[in-house]
């Protein structure tokens, strides 16, 4: 074999093999990262877009909790109502927690409400993360800190467990082509640039390994 053909053989393995390890990396990290919170903010969002439209209007000097305790039961959803100032529940869908128990809501910078709360009159409104000081399990929720008495509604959903390989796995066989295409044009690429370089690299080692001329 000659010595391009054995430095293209190198080359190409070489660009192969971290390829694979790459992907395989890749699959590792996967599997082990939860699952982004971004589809449960915006179901979250969705609910809160019907509150402000239908509960809130209706609202005269205090929240309609029975309202809310349908909302919360025709979407899967738990609200609870915050004292702001005092970061105290005041009322909770799921009767969980005692009026008066401290929440600490953490906020998640990452994600903001769209534009079009915008133009509802609202004083702030967030998304991030709680522990429920009555089970220890983690929520996500949508704050919308209310004009009503300092009061933040919040709309909680449980996190999920779900990791972005389980994500990932319902769009299996959506996601099998361009898998298969990228990994075709990877096999080329590495194909191409072993050439080049064996190329580039044999010439003059030839020359120099070449006997001299009489």
């Amino acid at each position: 074999m000659s010595l391009r053909w054995r430095l293209f053989a190198t080359y190409f393995l070489l660009l192969v093999v971290t390829l694979v390890v790459i992907v395989g990396a890749l699959l590792v990290f996967i599997s082990s990262r939860p699952e982004p919170p971004l589809t449960s903010y915006q179901q979250l969002a969705s609910v809160a877009r019907l509150i402000l439209d239908e509960v809130v209007p209706g609202v005269t000097g205090r929240l309609a909790l029975a309202q809310l305790m349908q909302v919360a039961e025709d979407n899967d959803t738990r609200i609870l109502i915050v004292d702001s100032a005092e970061s105290t529940v005041q009322f909770d869908t799921a009767g969980l927690i005692e009026q008066g128990t401290s929440i600490n809501l953490e906020r998640d910078p990452t994600y903001r409400l769209d534009t079009r709360f915008a133009a509802l009159k609202l004083a702030e409104g967030y998304f991030g993360s709680f522990i429920d000081p009555a089970t220890g399990a983690e929520w996500l929720y949508i704050g919308l800190r209310t004009r009503v008495r300092d009061f933040t509604a919040v709309l909680a959903e449980i996190r999920s467990t779900r990791t972005l390989n389980d994500a990932l796995a319902e769009f299996g066989v959506s996601l099998a082509g361009p898998l298969i295409q990228s990994a075709v044009i990877g096999m080329v690429f590495a194909f191409l640039l072993a050439a080049v370089m064996s190329r580039q690299i044999s010439k003059p080692l030839a020359s120099v390994a070449a006997p001299p001329s009489r």
